[in-house]
């Protein structure tokens, strides 16, 4: 890799080590975990981790040539987006993809092998039942894809929270609808959360 651009300073250009980054869901996340870079995004339903050096070179100790992934097939949507990572105590990570409905995670080792303890055979998979008629289906191009007015309406993230428990909202700014999930260390919705570890947000517009 040449020499990365810097603006005050700070790095701000990453070869992002996945084989074939052209093919990815095109929303690839660089989070700062535990003082390492990651890289996620998503290749289809498959959840692509990445962690980098300070350089943007790929760390070899990190799965396989720097990177790591795993298939999450209960999406019913094709091209679910980075929704970000949760550090953990041993060093591995989290890592989860979004649409407006489901919530797929995904846990890492700090090797970058899939934990495979982790849910059902190292995924847990979430889907809140919530989206409206006049939003679900539409906003696709031909090939499946989500054009960029509807990508830019869905929004998700995942935030820590105490005890290794951390949070995880879905929404879809069209149709003004937004679940908050509080989720376990091991990924599991937490029932005592609302009684069901989902809360619905509707907007009004």
């Amino acid at each position: 890799m040449g020499q990365n651009k810097q603006v005050a300073g700070f790095d701000i250009e990453y070869r992002v080590p996945f084989p074939i980054p052209e093919a990815t869901n095109k929303s690839t996340l660089v989070l700062p975990v535990g003082g390492k870079r990651y890289l996620l995004d998503g290749l289809g339903k498959t959840i692509m981790v990445g962690r980098v050096k300070h350089d943007g070179t790929a760390d070899l100790t990190f799965g396989l040539r720097g990177f790591s992934s795993h298939n999450i097939s209960d999406f019913t949507d094709a091209f679910p987006r980075a929704a970000g990572l949760i550090p953990q105590p041993d060093g591995g990570v989290i890592a989860g993809l979004y649409n407006a409905s489901e919530l797929g995670l995904v846990r890492f080792k700090l090797n970058g092998e899939v934990d495979m303890s982790f849910g059902q055979a190292g995924t847990v998979f979430h889907k809140v039942e919530k989206m409206s008629a006049s939003s679900a289906g539409r906003g696709r191009n031909n090939d499946g894809r989500q054009d960029s007015v509807f990508s830019s309406a869905v929004l998700g993230a995942l935030t820590p929270a105490k005890d290794g428990n951390f949070y995880g909202v879905l929404g879809n700014r069209f149709a003004g609808d937004f679940s908050l999930l509080r989720c376990l260390a091991n990924g599991a919705l937490d029932a005592e959360f609302n009684g069901t570890g989902i809360v619905s947000v509707k907007e009004i517009l």
